[in-house]
């Protein structure tokens, strides 16, 4: 089982591929265990949607938007499971390439 000293550790900015890394960590955790760590699993979630802040003007892509998108929507369906209000700040997770190109189109790619 994957707990969070197999995350990449919290660090200013993670890379594109750490952030999935830690999605795919994070989604593959049981609900007991999110339970009984959930001040550890919220921290690192509201870590990883600053990091994504930053991340996701350089390296959001169409080809890898799909993790974050997923990931938000296990967001608002875990925080219930664990007695919890849905996470208000799942939508950072759901901002996405298209979204990035409108807002700012000279980082078309």
């Amino acid at each position: 089982m994957i707990t969070f000293d197999d995350l990449p550790p919290r660090s200013p900015i993670l890379e594109i591929n750490e952030e999935i890394e830690a999605i795919h960590g994070l989604m593959s955790m049981p609900l007991g265990y999110l339970k009984e760590h959930f001040d550890e699993f919220n921290n690192y979630v509201l870590f990883m949607g600053i990091s994504y802040g930053d991340v996701a003007y350089v390296d959001i892509t169409p080809e890898n938007e799909g993790e974050f998108f997923k990931f938000a929507d296990w967001l608002d369906d875990v925080y219930p499971k664990l007695g919890k209000p849905r996470l208000k700040g799942s939508n950072t997770f759901r901002f996405g390439y298209d979204s990035l190109i409108k807002e700012y189109p000279d980082l078309k790619r």
